[in-house]
């Protein structure tokens, strides 16, 4: 993120900026000292930037330089939920005012060496979001190679009035195309992703009795067996923060009852959680060593850990693997290694931890296109993409116009940049390192978000074969211990 010394030279671009657009108001911080100037600058960064959120469409910074709308790509909506609720813990230490101390626990990971791999066999968990109203255009499940990933999570079905939304004919046809794809690989895994609706609270309705806890286990597992799907991974984002104190105790609740009703079946149904990456929502969200005992295992959401949010407008590393050398505090824990420590640290098994990695990027509109490194002032969210959110062929064809990339060696990962338009993304160099970092360290695998915003149409290359670029490098790094 910034260090002490970065934070007056953003907060003077923005200055700068303001003159730009007719905001002169040299004469009046003159006059006015040193310590009114701070505030009136600080004052003036937060305003300029809600400012160039609401007024970015009449500014014309907006229009897309290609006509891709990232529906075609999955729920933005769902990924917009969740980067909201990571900014929430993110502004709940800039409100307090204090200081924060990282646990030693990263070295663990860091020092770690192949010869304390304990396991050798590895899961690729892939997301895949169904086709924007169940029609053509996006990606078909005959088009995802079933050799590809050993898991497949359908996302999402939906929670309405306490239980399954009704499911109908279009959308189940699409459950049992993607089942489908098991007639040609035997061993794949494919699960059904449950999230919340658009209804308050729609998580929290399903597990606050145990009468209904009771109700949603039973429509649920009749839906599996009736699509042959293999398991269940809850998306719930995320109990008891922000919301009901007692949802943490009543998704543990949930997950033990699903647990000893599968017991009672001999089912080998799957069972698991998509969990949050910030040190905050984890600690209100889940009892860890309880979850533990009854999931299969968690996929880690180790990104957006950076992307435009009013209040701290500067750009950041969608999905860092380890912290850059000048952050402290609670900064320093935004990154994936910090997170899969922390996990571990608290009780959650390292087999079943599966590590998060996104096949998408966020992008941002600079302040200055003569400051373009990390943590450089933004006005909001870039041209590309839908609020930020873009997916790989997007960044490529940023690329190939020119763009400018930077492999930050600190964290792992890339950025380009050109003119105001800056990106933080990953490519099948960075996503390499966080293969090995699974494999070296001993994981349960890796986790992706999402097929869909792979390059599933190769056209980065212009070739059939070299469909899904990123998944398969992903993929070739952990086969070489055993996947």
């Amino acid at each position: 993120m910034f260090s002490d010394r970065q934070l007056p030279q953003a907060k003077y671009e923005l200055l700068i900026e303001n003159k730009r657009i007719g905001l002169n108001c040299s004469r009046a911080l003159r006059a006015a000292g040193v310590v009114v100037a701070i505030v009136v600058i600080t004052c003036l960064t937060v305003y300029i930037s809600w400012r160039s959120l609401k007024s970015v469409d009449d500014r014309g910074f907006v229009k897309k330089l290609w006509e891709l709308n990232l529906k075609n790509y999955g729920p933005v909506e769902r990924l917009q939920h969740r980067a909201e609720l990571y900014g929430s813990a993110l502004k709940q230490y800039l409100d307090s005012n204090q200081s924060y101390t990282v646990i030693a626990v990263e070295s663990a990971v860091i020092n770690r060496s192949s010869n304390d791999v304990k396991t050798k066999t590895f899961r690729l968990v892939c997301y895949y979001t169904l086709p924007s109203n169940g029609t053509g255009g996006d990606l078909m499940p005959e088009e995802i190679d079933p050799s590809l990933c050993t898991h497949i999570n359908i996302a999402f079905a939906r929670i309405t009035n306490g239980s399954l939304q009704p499911v109908n004919s279009t959308v189940m046809g699409l459950y049992n195309r993607v089942s489908a794809l098991k007639s040609r690989n035997p061993s794949l895994k494919v699960l059904l992703t449950i999230g919340g609706s658009s209804e308050p609270g729609s998580f929290g309705t399903v597990s606050a009795t145990h009468a209904s806890r009771k109700l949603f286990i039973h429509d649920t597992l009749a839906l599996l067996a009736k699509c042959k799907l293999d398991g269940l991974d809850f998306d719930w984002e995320f109990p008891a923060w922000q919301s009901d104190k007692r949802e943490r105790v009543h998704f543990t609740q949930l997950l033990m009852e699903l647990r000893d009703e599968l017991n009672r079946r001999h089912s080998k149904f799957i069972v698991s959680v998509a969990v949050a990456a910030p040190k905050p929502i984890i600690d209100y969200s889940y009892d860890i060593p309880q979850m533990a005992e009854y999931v299969d295992y968690v996929n880690v959401m180790t990104y957006d850990y950076h992307f435009y949010v009013w209040y701290l407008p500067m750009t950041g590393f969608n999905s860092p693997l380890y912290k850059q050398a000048d952050e402290n505090g609670y900064f320093a824990t935004l990154n994936t290694n910090w997170t899969v420590s922390y996990w571990e640290s608290q009780g959650m098994p390292k087999e079943k931890i599966v590590v998060g990695l996104p096949t998408y990027g966020h992008s941002f509109t600079l302040v200055n296109d003569a400051n373009h490194g990390v943590s450089a002032p933004v006005l909001g969210f870039g041209v590309l993409g839908d609020s930020g959110f873009i997916s790989y062929p997007q960044v490529c064809h940023f690329v190939e116009e020119e763009a400018a990339t930077v492999f930050d060696r600190d964290s792992r990962v890339p950025y380009a940049f050109k003119n105001r338009e800056w990106i933080s993304y990953d490519d099948e160099r960075s996503l390499a390192y966080k293969a090995e970092y699974v494999a070296s360290g001993g994981y349960g695998g890796a986790m992706i978000w999402a097929l869909n915003m792979d390059d599933f149409k190769g056209e980065c290359s212009n070739s059939r074969e070299n469909w899904f670029p990123l998944i398969t490098k992903v993929k070739s790094v952990l086969a070489d211990d055993q996947l």
